[in-house]
């Protein structure tokens, strides 16, 4: 998984799910808007992936127990991400990078 921290990169995360991989894009948030979850959120994140079971199995792994699959059959298709799994999927991200 390749993390992208970059509003200028949203393309790019999501030219490698459509490439078959899996990415996460995080922006800076800071809103009161959106799903409740996202309130006061200062960073949120979007995991992109095609694969649906990979990124569910992914979901899991860092501890989602509602999983809501934003764009489902889209390339856009993401789970958004905030809080401690976000950070959990960051450090995913970071582990495949020193891999």
């Amino acid at each position: 998984m390749k993390h992208y921290d970059k509003r200028a990169d949203l393309k790019k995360a999501i030219a490698d799910a459509i490439a078959g991989k899996q990415s996460l894009f995080t922006h800076v948030w800071g809103l009161n808007v959106g799903p409740p979850c996202f309130h006061g959120a200062q960073i949120i994140g979007k995991l992109f992936d095609q694969d649906t079971c990979r990124l569910l199995k992914t979901a899991r792994a860092i501890g989602m127990s509602k999983i809501k699959i934003d764009r489902q059959g889209t390339p856009k298709q993401h789970i958004d991400l905030v809080g401690e799994e976000l950070n959990r999927a960051l450090a995913l991200a970071k582990s495949a990078e020193d891999d």
